[in-house]
């Protein structure tokens, strides 16, 4: 199943209960109910493997990663959007965000995540 596919039949449930834990919970699991029944796109695998397949299933991806976000701007448009409460989590998360209080301007946290980021990711990669 596409992501789009699955991000569909995840929102769908999970919307349905108030628990954010639980709505997690369902949308994950969803993943694998979706899975369960034939939905015709055994094709793309085998298609990506005739090829550089992660090059293909990047293009796939990336498809499929812009067809969510414009469909999730629809859906922010006409129910908003708001955080869900997570109550400890969220007041643990608060405290330590920031902890430091240090406010850099926006081109410097650009440039310091920027630096970070490329160099995990540099050291991930060649590890």
């Amino acid at each position: 199943m596409y992501l789009i596919g699955h991000a569909a039949l995840g929102m769908t449930l999970a919307s349905k209960v108030t628990n954010p834990i639980l709505a997690f919970g369902i949308g994950w699991l969803s993943h694998y109910l979706g899975d369960f029944f034939p939905h015709g796109d055994e094709q793309v695998g085998k298609w990506a493997k005739k090829g550089n397949e992660v090059q293909r299933i990047l293009a796939i991806v990336a498809i499929d990663g812009v067809i969510i976000l414009i469909a999730y701007g629809f859906f922010i448009r006409a129910h908003g959007f708001t955080l869900a409460p997570l109550g400890f989590l969220q007041r643990f998360h608060e405290c330590n965000h920031n902890f430091f209080k240090i406010n850099l301007p926006l081109w410097a946290g650009f440039v310091a995540q920027g630096v970070v980021t490329i160099s995990l990711w540099w050291y991930l990669i060649s590890v």
